[in-house]
């Protein structure tokens, strides 16, 4: 029988080598740069210039892993059930951000087309 590290060894030895003959500096930092770093972008969720969506990023998340995976340790173990309990008392809250969100993107949307913001323009006129 072979041990976990005689199965990874081969493995870890190509990773080694390819991150040896993809390597890059930083020019500002210094700091190496592996081909597997400079081919990765950043998850939307963890993205700052993308913090507005944030809400609908987090049900997504909730609603597509967490809650199916809740779901079924708790059928599995039904003590698991205040897990799954916080999962949907947290989802409530991500909707009520995501829901102000919205209604606040639709308020600025109505104010520009309102015709109220073009008859004060006719006035300047």
């Amino acid at each position: 029988m072979t041990s976990d590290s005689n199965l990874c060894e081969p493995y870890l030895e190509i990773l080694g080598t390819q991150g040896k003959k993809n390597r890059n500096t930083n020019p500002e930092t210094g700091m190496v740069i592996t081909i597997f770093q400079r081919k990765t972008r950043t998850s939307a969720i963890f993205d700052r210039n993308r913090k507005d969506e944030l809400p609908r990023l987090q049900l997504e998340w909730i609603d597509s892993i967490c809650m199916p995976l809740y779901q079924v340790l708790v059928k599995v173990n039904g003590k698991l059930q205040p897990m799954l309990d916080s999962v949907v008392a947290n989802r409530r809250k991500w909707e009520e951000l995501h829901q102000k969100r919205l209604l606040s993107q639709a308020a600025v949307v109505a104010t520009a087309l309102s015709p109220s913001s073009s008859s004060d323009l006719e006035d300047v006129n």
